[in-house]
Formats: C-alpha cells, structure tokens, sequence
C-alpha cells in the first residue's frame, strides 16, 4: 500500500467520522427540549445562547447540515471508490459501494443518531457553537437552495391551480 493509499484512507475515517458529527447533529437538534434549553440559558450556559439561536432558524440549520452532510458523504464514497479501484481495479468500484453503503449506514447514521437521540439536550449544547458557525458559513448556499425549492413549489402550486377539471367551474344550481 502506498502513502497515498494510506493517506486516503485518514481521509476517509475522518470524513465518516465529520459525517456522524453532522447525522448526529441533526437528530439532537430536532429532539431536543426547547424549554430545557431555556433553563440551562437562565441559569447561566452560553451554549444554551446558540442553541436558542439555532432552533429560532432550525429550518436554515437543517438545510445546512443536509448540505454539508451530503457533501461529506459524496467525497468519502469517491475517496474510497478511488483507493478501491486502485487496488482492486474495476471490481474496486462494486467493494466501494458496498463498504461505504454499510460504513456510512452504520457509523455515520444509526450510531450517531442513537446517541443523539438518547442525549438530546447534552448532545445539542455540545455541537451548538460548532453548527451556529457552521449554518453562518453556509448561508449564502441555503439562501440559494431554499430559493431554488421556492419556486419549485410555486410552479408546482401554479400548475395544479391551473390544471382545474372541466366541470369545477360550473354553477351548482345548473347541476
């Protein structure tokens, strides 16, 4: 194996372990007790501020972390695709699939996500500075992407306005 293979593979275990980061992050956040939060901010936690910040704009936050997440998760499936296909040659793309499909699933959805969901408020106090900042980067992207949705939906709304049958427009007394 070659230095660059090993460095890839760092790479890798690092990108799934940022990929359970985020999983995680995003389960806490949409289990976690609002009114717990505001406790903990009265009594003086200063993560309690960010979080407070972030479920005041959770719909951003998710967005950001979807982004991020997939973004995380695409360049991990093409590192190991790269270093698979250089060890094992064409077959190396089929091992990928497989091993990230179970990695990704494993580690960087359901144990994350479990954790987060038996330690919510713990666990979104904890990452709430590190997401605040996060979500602050990436906004100018979720404006975009959100904007891009909007006017999906609104299309989609027009269209099925209009798309009215032909009888929906008729008096019921000529009925």
């Amino acid at each position: 194996m070659s230095l660059l293979t090993i460095l890839l593979l760092i790479c890798l275990t690092l990108l799934v372990i940022i990929s359970g980061f985020l999983s995680g992050s995003e389960t806490a956040l949409t289990a976690s007790s609002k009114p717990r939060i505001l406790l903990k901010f009265k009594k003086g936690n200063k993560r309690a501020k960010y979080l407070l910040k972030i479920l005041d704009n959770l719909e951003n936050v998710i967005s950001a972390l979807l982004l991020s997440n997939n973004l995380v998760n695409i360049l991990a499936s093409s590192l190991a695709t790269a270093v698979l296909y250089d060890l094992f040659g064409v077959s190396g793309i089929f091992y990928a699939t497989i091993i990230m499909t179970i990695v990704i699933v494993i580690f960087a959805e359901i144990l994350p996500k479990t954790y987060s969901l038996s330690k919510p408020t713990r666990t979104s106090l904890q990452i709430a500075p590190i997401i605040f900042y996060l979500s602050k980067v990436l906004y100018p992207f979720i404006f975009l992407i959100n904007l891009i949705v909007k006017k999906i939906f609104l299309k989609k709304k027009k269209l099925t306005h209009s798309l009215k049958l032909p009888f929906q427009n008729l008096n019921p007394q000529f009925l």
